[in-house]
């Protein structure tokens, strides 16, 4: 086993000839081994006991786990009582040399030099460099957060930390530009998009990124192809948007490019002239439901041929028409098998019957309102009554126009029922989109569930509708609103709620042992709801807390657990390691599992069969990573390294620590090990 230890004090010794007028050395580069010097025999050399005092400490607690040291111990410095609006920016020797080293911020140690040592503590005022986002996404639609470097980031339950007066980004799924995606109170102001990338810069502030989806209406485009170069478009802004998924109240203009020859006649909505601007051009602002967006043109100089188009609008897209004529003496009604809607011409004089039926998906959901031929009210022609189903037949006749049939349809009412299935005697209103109390709601309509006669310390937590979660719903307070889905089995839109004590505050406990021996009071834990925040000791339910563990001198973290279950860990800004879970009811306690580890170890690298020239590059994460020269590789078992290595001689196979092969990160390229408590030896596998 190499002796890290003994090697610092050789060190030192060389570098305290060296300052008195020795020879100088030079650094090797990364692919030369370099010999270790001699180390000096310790037996040879009295022992030598030097003290070690507290200097400046801007009224801070310095204790050292021993008041005098020989030349090459290892001295543990202990910081506490730092006031709340400081933190370390500086522990230091004043010797040069010989440095204060610390790998959580807590605990500090150096290596004792062959002089006495006074330790000084410099604070500097504590500045929150990064803030909490909170994303909330009543869009339920699937985005990534991503930084600069298009890095995507990863939050809990929507909130992220996030670097103050840095650029950051939401991508949405699919390019999604009918999103509203703004800070919460300011809806007015929306971020902009760009194929679905909205920006923005974090303040030094906490923030709030609303996600919303717009209600959006579909456009149905009737032009004759023949007359255009460039096919009618539509634009919202200076964006080209989807003709189905426009967002209702855009100013959505029209844009084309006619053949020689062409002119546009008129431009009709649902049969309904709109009138051009000054410039010539069209536009019109986005209703909601589907409409059909005809551009009737003519060659200039030639006379109308008398043929005409038929389009259906259908608002909800739920009806199947069917047109044919009446043949027999008993006018029996024949569907047409060549006659298609919006592509077949029909001449002037020409007489066709339709039938509207509810496709089969939609039974029960929708019913039919009215039919409008040309904007006015349709009557039957006549009526076939099969069954217990009467079937209505309509009639037009071409004159001398596009005919344009709207089907206008009714949701279906959904009963609205809420079972206190917890037995907690609370009770449910449910209001309309107008705020209006209702027992029933048509399908695919939003409402609002609103409890009341809550059991003291109790509040909405959950809602199930037909025992599912709802369509996009939104929490407030003790109200949800949702989307009213078909009802269920029992004809009724089923509504159950869970309550949960959001008041209670539970205790942060734990306990640390390293096997039968315990450690708890030598151990530090520190609980936050946000890292970035002072420490708890207590919490509420359905809290996100992190907490750190930093183990007592000579111990490293084995495991944590909650209820035997292991604890999920994750990486803070600072480069520390968190701990991360959820509060339920009841209180927390924390079991942490010690390993014993008082010893320095090694590691080295063996390039017997490596290329004659490579790049290799090692860190440690030590309060966030830290790049290390050949003679700093060595550290505590526990502590985490990484290795980047290649070649443009060979490609790389694998890492090997003692024979164990290392995992290699999600760059494909960065491979990571944990020191063990013995000396380590790094092999490659090339090929």
């Amino acid at each position: 086993m190499k002796n890290s230890k003994k090697i610092l004090v050789s060190l030192l010794a060389i570098g305290m000839l060296a300052s008195c007028g020795g020879g100088s050395s030079t650094q090797s580069s990364s692919t030369t081994t370099s010999s270790n010097p001699p180390v000096s025999s310790e037996s040879s050399q009295p022992t030598v006991k030097h003290t070690i005092t507290v200097g400046e400490t801007g009224g801070a607690i310095v204790t050292f786990d021993k008041e005098t040291a020989s030349a090459g111990e290892k001295v543990t410095i202990t910081i506490t009582n730092i006031p709340e609006d400081k933190v370390i920016d500086e522990v230091t020797t004043g010797i040069d040399g010989v440095d204060v080293m610390t790998t959580d911020n807590v605990t500090y140690y150096f290596i004792m030099p062959n002089i006495d040592v006074t330790i000084s503590v410099i604070l500097k005022d504590k500045v929150a460099t990064s803030y909490q986002l909170t994303i909330k996404n009543n869009a339920d639609v699937t985005y990534h957060l991503l930084d600069s470097g298009m890095n995507e980031l990863i939050g809990e339950n929507g909130i992220f930390t996030l670097k103050a007066n840095q650029p950051y980004y939401i991508s949405v799924a699919g390019g999604n530009n009918n999103l509203l995606i703004y800070q919460e109170g300011y809806k007015d102001w929306p971020f902009a998009s760009q194929d679905g990338i909205y920006s923005f810069t974090m303040p030094e502030d906490d923030y709030v990124i609303v996600i919303d989806q717009k209600e959006v209406g579909k456009v149905v485009l009737d032009f004759n192809a023949e007359a255009f170069e460039i096919a009618p478009y539509l634009v919202v802004g200076e964006t080209m948007v989807d003709e189905a998924n426009i967002a209702v109240g855009s100013t959505v203009k029209l844009e084309y490019s006619l053949n020689q020859g062409f002119i546009v006649t008129a431009v009709k909505i649902n049969g309904s002239p709109i009138e051009a601007s000054s410039n010539g051009l069209y536009s019109f602002v986005m209703p909601s439901g589907t409409i059909t967006l005809t551009i009737e043109t003519a060659e200039e100089g030639i006379e109308d041929d008398g043929k005409y188009l038929v389009t259906v609008n259908d608002e909800v897209q739920v009806f199947k028409v069917t047109f044919g004529t009446l043949k027999g003496s008993n006018n029996t009604f024949v569907p047409s098998t060549s006659f298609i809607q919006n592509y077949t011409e029909l001449e002037t004089g020409t007489t066709m019957y339709f039938c509207v039926e509810l496709s089969k998906p939609y039974v029960g959901l929708y019913s039919l309102s009215e039919i409008l031929i040309d904007g006015t009210k349709a009557e039957p022609a006549f009526e076939v009554t099969e069954g217990t189903e009467t079937i209505k037949y309509y009639s037009f006749t071409i004159t001398d126009h596009d005919i344009v049939i709207t089907i206008k349809s009714e949701a279906t009412l959904m009963p609205l029922n809420f079972t206190d299935t917890e037995s907690t005697g609370a009770t449910c209103v449910f209001t309309n989109a107008e705020g209006e109390t209702v027992t029933s709601a048509p399908y695919n309509s939003r409402v609002t569930a609103t409890f009341d006669n809550i059991p003291s310390g109790l509040s909405l937590y959950q809602l199930k509708v037909n025992g599912y979660n709802p369509t996009n719903p939104v929490y407030e307070g003790n109200s949800c609103t949702f989307t009213v889905p078909k009802a269920g089995t029992s004809g009724n839109v089923e509504v159950t709620a869970v309550f949960a004590d959001t008041t209670t505050a539970y205790n942060l406990t734990y306990v640390a042992k390293a096997g039968a021996t315990d450690l708890t009071t030598d151990t530090t834990v520190k609980f936050y709801t946000d890292v970035l925040g002072n420490p708890i000791t207590t919490a509420h339910y359905g809290d996100v807390i992190y907490f750190n563990v930093s183990a007592p001198n000579g111990y490293i973290v084995k495991s944590v657990t909650i209820d035997s279950n292991d604890v999920s860990q994750t990486w803070g800004d600072d480069g520390k390691r968190y701990y991360t879970f959820t509060v339920e009811n009841s209180n927390i306690n924390i079991n942490i599992e010690l390993e014993a580890t008082s010893q320095t170890y090694s590691f080295s690298f063996d390039t017997t069969n490596w290329p004659s020239e490579y790049d290799l590059t090692v860190k440690i994460n030590r309060n966030g990573w830290q790049f290390l020269n050949e003679d700093q590789y060595f550290g505590e078992a526990g502590e985490t390294f990484s290795i980047d290595l290649w070649s443009t001689e060979k490609m790389l196979i694998a890492l090997y620590a003692n024979g164990e092969e290392l995992s290699i990160g999600p760059d494909g390229v960065t491979y990571s090990f944990t020191l063990p408590a013995e000396d380590v030896v790094i092999t490659a596998e090339w090929m």
